[in-house]
């Protein structure tokens, strides 16, 4: 009776201890089921948010190009002097240390500007705003009679990173070529 009343005992534990098991493998299997619904749910979040900032992204490229595309290109004239004055002050740190040491390109423009400087050519790259036109970038070519010129390509800091330096490039060799035919 005795081992009877032992064996009757474990058969109760093991069974207590297996029940308990199942619920800690149950518990465990809802929380990784919780945690792999938490999972997908971001990672879905973050998908979408990424193809919306993909998309967003593109849209932004797309106006730029298209304000790019809209700007006059044409040469500098006298009546653009103070257009000149703002557009040398939105160079930004980097444009004014690699475009403008000493402010030299700025007194080149204005010497032009005045009829002091000859040999020389600029164009502007200019936008309309609310304000008026604004100067976006310059290209300048200088020594323009020497077999090889002296280039020059200046983009304030609002409009760089817009391609605008390839529209203004494509103008300068466009007049080189055909200057040198």
């Amino acid at each position: 009776r005795r081992n009877l009343e032992k064996a009757h005992e474990n058969i109760l534990e093991f069974t207590k201890k297996k029940k308990e098991e199942e619920m800690k493998s149950k518990d465990l299997d809802e929380r990784l089921k919780l945690i792999r619904e938490k999972y997908d749910e971001i990672s879905a979040t973050i998908k979408e948010k990424g193809e919306a900032h993909q998309i967003e992204l593109k849209q932004q490229a797309e106006e730029m190009e298209k304000d790019i595309n809209q700007l006059n290109i044409r040469l500098l004239v006298k009546e653009d002097r103070d257009k000149i004055y703002d557009f040398f002050r939105g160079l930004g740190e980097e444009g004014e240390g690699f475009f403008n040491i000493n402010r030299d390109n700025e007194k080149n423009v204005y010497a032009f500007l005045d009829g002091e400087l000859q040999d020389r050519i600029y164009w502007a790259a200019v936008a309309e705003t609310d304000e008026g036109e604004e100067i976006a970038g310059i290209v300048f070519l200088w020594d323009i009679s020497k077999k090889i010129p002296w280039l020059g390509i200046g983009i304030t800091e609002k409009w760089k990173g817009r391609h605008l330096g390839r529209r203004l490039m494509a103008v300068a060799k466009e007049y080189a070529e055909a200057s040198r035919a």
